[in-house]
């Protein structure tokens, strides 16, 4: 009996052994490698890395404002968020689809603001007449906000486009330029008699005598003045003589103090 249980007693003692060194050779095998994955896009492959991060940082990369939007106009730009959205562009050419095209879009997302900054030679007096009455249509039906900045110059046509910006938001700056002239009429080997040049100088006085009405309500001349400033010539003002003749509403930049008004 004795020896009986003396045996079960190392059968027992053998069994946990060989138990106790299954646990462990189980617990000495490596666990898989586990590859990183990315929290941000869920990538494993380091190679794809540069899809979303910037090496050698890996901070993600900067998102295109504009990667969602579908313009109507290459150059027309939307900043902001929610209602303090607003549109931006540069105008160089003067063409009132164009224009027209940027309204319906502001309209169609809501948009209160359009900055339109005037980097401009001109163009056709008619076509910025149209651009004008498109921004006050839409000033006055749908509540838009037309700034006008001059960094550069406008000029002719397109000084006409910076005027008709909102009351109060004609932004320049101290160094830019805007011109202004009569009007300009060229035409090569054109048959003319004197009855005809008669004709053609009645319809473009008609023509200079409106804008120049226009103008002086945007200004502190008055039409005799800007007659005066502009005969058989160009008349060229800098950012801060602009903002002293009334033609702008703030000046960006250093003005002599004379040219301020103070």
């Amino acid at each position: 009996m004795k020896v009986l249980s003396l045996l079960v007693f190392l059968a027992m003692v053998g069994w946990a052994t060989l138990a106790n060194a299954d646990v462990v050779v189980k617990t000495d095998k490596p666990e898989p490698e586990k590859k990183a994955q990315c929290p941000k896009t869920l990538y494993t492959e380091e190679a794809r890395c540069s899809t979303c991060h910037i090496p050698p940082t890996f901070k993600l990369k900067e998102a295109d404002p504009d990667s969602l939007r579908d313009y109507p106009i290459g150059g027309l730009r939307v900043r902001g968020e929610g209602n303090e959205q607003y549109g931006w562009f540069r105008i160089y050419d003067i063409h009132s689809e164009a224009i027209q095209r940027i309204y319906d879009y502001l309209n169609r997302h809501n948009i209160k603001k359009m900055i339109w900054e005037i980097h401009s030679p001109g163009g056709s007096l008619f076509e910025v007449y149209r651009i004008i009455g498109l921004m006050k249509y839409h000033e006055l039906e749908n509540g838009i906000v037309n700034e006008c900045r001059l960094h550069g110059f406008g000029a002719s046509a397109g000084f006409l486009f910076f005027e008709a910006a909102t009351d109060g938001h004609r932004i320049v700056s101290s160094t830019c330029e805007g011109m202004w002239h009569e009007l300009l009429s060229f035409s090569m080997f054109k048959l003319t008699t004197p009855s005809s040049s008669e004709d053609e100088a009645v319809v473009m006085r008609h023509l200079q005598d409106t804008a120049q009405t226009w103008l002086a309500s945007k200004c502190k001349l008055n039409k005799d003045e800007l007659d005066k400033l502009i005969h058989k010539k160009e008349a060229w003002w800098n950012g801060c003589q602009l903002y002293e003749l009334g033609f702008a509403d703030r000046v960006i930049g250093f003005c002599p103090a004379e040219e301020k008004g103070e």
